[in-house]
Order: C-alpha cells, then sequence, then structure tokens
C-alpha cells in the first residue's frame, strides 16, 4: 500500500466490502421476494425492458456529469483548473467510496485525498466537500419543512416507526447545524485544541500520529479554513447559489430514477412532487444505516413505506429491486471500470493500497 494512501481505499478492504454489500442486498431483496405472489411477479418480469435499468443508470451519469461541473466552477474562485476528466472521476469516485463504505462516510474523504494529489490544497477541498454536504442535507430539510403539512400527512399515512422518521429527521438537522456552524467558525475548534494542547488526550494523538505542536497545527489549519470559506460564501455568494441550484437538479435527479420504474412498472397516480418528498424523508433516515452504502436499509425502507401507498407488494419489490440494480450495483460496476480506465491513463499516480 502507498503511504500515503488512507485506509479506506485499501483493496482488501474494498474488495470485502463490495463482497457484503453484494451479499446483504441480494440476500434482502430474496426475503421480501417470499412475502409476494410469484405469479405477479413473473407477469412482472416478462413486461421489463433494456429501458428500464439504462434511463435509471444514466439518470445518475447524468448525476456524476452535475457534479463534475459544480466542482469545475467552485474551484476555480481559488484559481485552480483542473481537468473536467480529474472533476468527473473525483465526484464519481466520491460516490463509489460512498457506496462502499458504512454511513456513506468514504466518499468525502476520498475527494478531499484525490484533489490533494492534483495540488489541490486541503482546506480549500475541505471547505468545498463540506459545504456540499451542507448544501445536500440542508436542501431536503427546508423542502421538507416548507412542505411540512403533507410529510407530516405522509408520515402518519405510513405504518413504518414513525419515530424512526423524525429521528432521521432531527439527526440530519443536527449533522447539518453542526457543519454549519463548523463552516462558519472553524476557528472555534482551533482555539479549543489550544486550550487543551496540555491534556493527555493530545499528547496521545501526537505520540499516536507522530506530530509536535499538533494544537497549533489544528488553530492554523482551521484560520485558514475560515478564509477559504470566506472566498466561498462572502465573496463568491452568487456561485454559491448556482452551487445549491444544481445541488438541487441532482436531488431530484435521484429521485426521478425511482419515479420513473414506479411509474413505468407500477403506473402509479401519484405526481412526482409528492413522490419526491416520499424518496427525500426515507432518503435522511437511511443516511444512518450502519453498512455499506446503507445497503439492505435502503431497500427495506422504500419497499415498507411505500407499501402504504401501493398496494402491489410484488410489483413495488421489483421496482425497487431495478432501481437499485441500476443506480448502485451497475453503477459500482461501471465506476470500478472507470477507475481502472483513470488509474491507466494516469499511470498510477493515485495508488489503492492492498
Amino acid at each position: 500500500m502507498s503511504q500515503s494512501s488512507p485506509g479506506f481505499i485499501n483493496k482488501k478492504n474494498i474488495i470485502k466490502n463490495l463482497i457484503f454489500v453484494l451479499a446483504l442486498g441480494l440476500g434482502i431483496n430474496i426475503i421480501f421476494s417470499f412475502y409476494t405472489d410469484f405469479g405477479k411477479m413473473g407477469e412482472a418480469l416478462k413486461t421489463i425492458k433494456l429501458g428500464y435499468f439504462l434511463i435509471p443508470f444514466f439518470v445518475y451519469i447524468v448525476v456524476y456529469l452535475i457534479e463534475s461541473l459544480r466542482l469545475t466552477i467552485v474551484l476555480r474562485l481559488f484559481k485552480y483548473k483542473i481537468s473536467f476528466k480529474d472533476s468527473f472521476f473525483n465526484s464519481a469516485m466520491g460516490y463509489l467510496f460512498s457506496y462502499l463504505t458504512p454511513l456513506a462516510s468514504g466518499g468525502q474523504p476520498f475527494q478531499i485525498y484525490h484533489l490533494k494529489t492534483l495540488n489541490v490544497k486541503a482546506r480549500e477541498s475541505s471547505s468545498i466537500i463540506i459545504s456540499r454536504f451542507v448544501e445536500n442535507t440542508i436542501s431536503i430539510i427546508i423542502i421538507i419543512l416548507i412542505f411540512i403539512r403533507r410529510v407530516l400527512d405522509i408520515v402518519y399515512t405510513t405504518n413504518l416507526n414513525r419515530k424512526i422518521l423524525f429521528l432521521g429527521l432531527v439527526t440530519s438537522l443536527f449533522f447539518a447545524i453542526f457543519f454549519l456552524f463548523f463552516l462558519i467558525r472553524p476557528d472555534y475548534i482551533g482555539k479549543f485544541a489550544k486550550k487543551i494542547e496540555t491534556t493527555k488526550f493530545i499528547i496521545l494523538l501526537e505520540k499516536k500520529f507522530n506530530k509536535q505542536k499538533l494544537s497549533e497545527k489544528i488553530n492554523k489549519w482551521t484560520i485558514e479554513l475560515k478564509n477559504s470559506v470566506t472566498i466561498l460564501w462572502r465573496e463568491n455568494l452568487y456561485i454559491m447559489i448556482l452551487d445549491i441550484f444544481l445541488g438541487l437538479i441532482v436531488l431530484l435527479l435521484q429521485a426521478y430514477s425511482m419515479y420513473y420504474l414506479f411509474f413505468k412498472i407500477i403506473k402509479i397516480d401519484m405526481n412526482f412532487f409528492e413522490f419526491s418528498l416520499i424518496y427525500f424523508l426515507i432518503m435522511l433516515v437511511s443516511f444512518y444505516v450502519p453498512t455499506p452504502g446503507a445497503s439492505g436499509g435502503i431497500e427495506s425502507a422504500y419497499i415498507l413505506v411505500f407499501l402504504d401507498f401501493f398496494k402491489n407488494k410484488s410489483l413495488i419489490v421489483l421496482s425497487i429491486f431495478l432501481w437499485r440494480i441500476s443506480t448502485y450495483y451497475l453503477q459500482i460496476f461501471f465506476l470500478f471500470i472507470l477507475m481502472g480506465i483513470y488509474f491507466r491513463k494516469t499511470k498510477g499516480d493515485l495508488h489503492i493500497g492492498t
């Protein structure tokens, strides 16, 4: 393994997580299949067309392209000009490592690591990636709060434990506020580190990471991060508003990838707006399923909730299964191919550990 390669891109970890998500996802869908009408499922399978896989699949390719455009635009605010190829790889791999790590925690660290290999300073890439997380989470929460009456109607229509839904909403709100505060005043973290620089905790960290004056380095980094955030949000607010708008398009495209299959297979009469509210609400809950890419949990949550709206269990299970194949399993396969092509073209400058 390259000394500079962080542990989350260790090849053994990737393979282990990949086997796990495939086994878990397949297992969940097999379990749900036992509660369906195999006759109806068989009839529905005969109507499945190639486009049912391809359209949701390519919707996510469009998502990667939009994310690449967002990254390219925002990096220019810091005078960085990376190729669109690198930008696309960074955005796509952010999704891949989110798919393969518990709580989708590996995507953002990988993006920061990759940008560092392109000579983008960590404090500036961190401000961009953290801003993106805050934007996405707060955008979903604002949409839910604006239409809270309809959301509450939806919640009280379902048999899924309401406490779980509200816990997901509250937890997401907490993390969004925490990271928003971190973006606004990162220097507070540095000041706090300075205050505890003589404690056993900091001394142990210095020994573990073989770093001297760790508190001073943290303080300096947070001050520089604050300057980066100022460049983004005070000096270029109109660009960040554009970034938020593009982020909303990404969220709606993700919702559409599922809506398309429900519309084609179940022939639902629910409009896209209401469907998106349900999709976003469950998305907030599924963020915290502690499996790589929330595998198993996402399928279960969406199936259980949509069963209260559309009574055809067989077609719901089939729709969710096809959706996960197109927007998760095929995406992983595609992104692994992309990774191999990228490494070949860059002559392995970015190493994957063994």
